[in-house]
């Protein structure tokens, strides 16, 4: 093979295609409006700015009257240690059952009569929820419990029974 093949000659190159201007005419050519847009603008660094601390409600808060408090603090009574040791789903529903225990024995003793047996029970049957809880210890805290809760409806018919 030779340099001199027709193929490989400047001459046989196929010519490039021409393209004629294609003739405008306004009919052909379409009328576009300029808009202007305003430039856009990179956005500012980002500045974190102090997070507004959460509005805390103003309503007030409902205060318990002095006879739920007593029910409460004589059932917390030597039981924190217990509490806290508790794993978090066992204490919400001792919590919870607490609160309940609060209010039968609140309503008991507003009442004309506190039946000492029921009150042993409802608070027996509170404690044995907590888990691991000695059996004697059970019986002896339900006993004294039960004793502070009859000695404080006493006195709340003492106060009944002096304001009238």
């Amino acid at each position: 093979m030779t340099d001199e093949s027709p193929i490989n000659k400047p001459e046989f190159a196929p010519p490039a295609p021409e393209m004629a201007p294609a003739p405008e005419t306004q009919e052909t050519k379409p009328q576009v409006e300029e808009i202007s847009v305003p430039p856009v603008e990179a956005p500012a660094p980002a500045v974190e700015a102090p997070a507004p601390a959460p509005v805390q409600p103003t309503a007030p808060v409902p205060t318990k009257d002095p006879t739920t408090q007593a029910v409460e603090k004589i059932l917390e009574e030597d039981l924190g240690d217990l509490y806290v040791k508790l794993d978090p789903q066992a204490r919400q529903k001792v919590k919870a059952e607490g609160d309940v225990l609060v209010n039968k024995l609140k309503i008991m003793v507003d009442g004309v009569r506190v039946h000492a047996r029921k009150v042993l029970h409802l608070i027996r049957d509170w404690l044995k929820m907590i888990p691991g809880i000695n059996k004697y210890f059970l019986e002896q805290e339900a006993k004294i419990k039960t004793d502070q809760i009859i000695d404080l409806a006493e006195g709340e018919k003492q106060k009944k029974q002096g304001s009238i």
